[in-house]
């Protein structure tokens, strides 16, 4: 851009950039079983996230050597050619309509929809359900992180590399267990008990890093940090699993634009509340917190 103003401007055109919500949308209507589409929505997980990691390490020294420009002009390139790519290799997702009538009656029974009408027009019981458990997962998860940074910038003083290094090597150790440890765990337990059990794991995370003592060695923290990266990980593949299981397939598309609406209204109104409660109370007040918010999600489950 030439300008902050066109800087600004040229971020209008990003209300369309939802390939991923689109990604997931398909991968849930081409796998009809709870399980697969979960081993699915891991894989396109770890797709993301490699894309993420790989243009993140480029980007910077391709704008060093030849420019940020040169950065837009590649990801216009890419862009047009993963257009062309999913145009000539996705398939058509053909769901005939006895899939629908059996996901619809799956549904109703996850959902014991009331008598009464509902106050969410025309959403199942068991969506709702869902879509209110992806609220405290988003919410515990997005006053956990300006939490974190802080205390690793101003506590254990790591520099902008160190905290670059540490984000890519969580998104990394995330990306590969979600993909090998989630359908190995498929097979011990049920998903719902396996996402019950990564609940408690994340809130005892949360504790356990707002309360330990605070000494100059960085370990301690990255490890429980490592564990719950890890947990949260596969925790919102399920979720996400079990929020598009409780709709039609011909719905799924919709239940995924709406847990990214609900990711995204949730971190516009939750990073404020935590600077809030952090200055006001200290870290362990805001670790406290998220695990209230975690013991509530457990009990919509």
């Amino acid at each position: 851009a030439s300008s902050l103003t066109m800087l600004y401007l040229s971020r209008l055109p990003t209300v369309l950039q939802q390939s991923m919500q689109v990604a997931q949308a398909y991968v849930s209507k081409s796998a009809l079983e709870d399980a697969a589409r979960t081993v699915s929505m891991s894989r396109l997980s770890i797709s993301y996230a490699a894309g993420m990691i790989v243009g993140s390490t480029l980007s910077g020294r391709i704008a060093e050597a030849f420019g940020m420009r040169t950065n837009a002009a590649i990801a216009v390139t890419l862009s047009v050619a993963m257009i062309v790519l999913n145009k000539v290799a996705l398939r058509p997702v053909d769901i005939a309509k006895k899939d629908d009538d059996a996901a619809a009656k799956k549904a109703a029974t996850h959902a014991e929809e009331p008598a009464s009408f509902s106050s969410y027009v025309g959403l199942a019981f068991g969506l709702r359900k869902a879509l209110a458990f992806l609220a405290c997962l988003f919410a515990a998860r997005t006053i956990f992180e300006p939490v974190n940074n802080l205390t690793l910038v101003e506590h254990y003083k790591l520099s902008k590399t160190d905290m670059g290094n540490l984000t890519s090597t969580m998104a990394t150790v995330a990306m590969l267990a979600n993909v090998a440890l989630l359908p190995l765990l498929l097979k011990v337990v049920s998903q719902a008990t396996l996402t019950r059990a990564l609940v408690v794991v994340v809130a005892g995370a949360y504790i356990a890093m707002g309360t330990m003592p605070r000494t100059d060695d960085v370990r301690p923290y990255v490890a429980i940090l490592g564990l719950q990266a890890i947990s949260s990980a596969i925790l919102y593949t399920t979720c996400t699993t079990y929020a598009v299981s409780t709709v039609a397939p011909s719905k799924h598309g919709r239940v995924v634009a709406m847990s990214h609406a609900l990711r995204s209204a949730v971190g516009i109104v939750c990073p404020l509340a935590a600077t809030w409660v952090l200055q006001q109370y200290g870290s362990e007040v805001v670790a406290l917190s998220n695990a209230g918010i975690l013991a509530v999600a457990a009990t919509i489950m």
